[in-house]
């Protein structure tokens, strides 16, 4: 919002995104949700719900791992993460 100019004007902020999809579901309001929940055309409740792509993107979300300090990683999961972060990685800009 902040990088158009706008404000948004919140009445709830709901931590959860299927209880966003049931307020929604049954009709009390609208959503925008930074990721894409797995099953997209009901609430939990069962009622119809529509989920849209905004374009533009609004920006880059961070993607990272977490586990405790003193655990080392052992190799399988060691490769899982060099290869999201391969993945994930935001491409450098290309020298004009």
């Amino acid at each position: 919002f902040a990088e158009r100019g706008l404000a948004p004007n919140l009445l709830m902020s709901v931590p959860l995104i299927e209880l966003v999809r049931a307020l929604v579901g049954r009709g009390l309001g609208y959503s925008l949700l930074m990721s894409r929940p797995n099953s997209q055309e009901t609430s939990t409740e069962g009622r119809r719900v529509v989920s849209r792509p905004l374009a533009p993107r609004s920006g880059a979300t961070s993607v990272i791992a977490v586990w405790p300090e003193p655990v080392a990683l052992n190799p399988r999961t060691a490769a899982v993460l060099d290869f999201a972060a391969r993945c994930f990685a935001v491409p450098a800009a290309e020298d004009a």
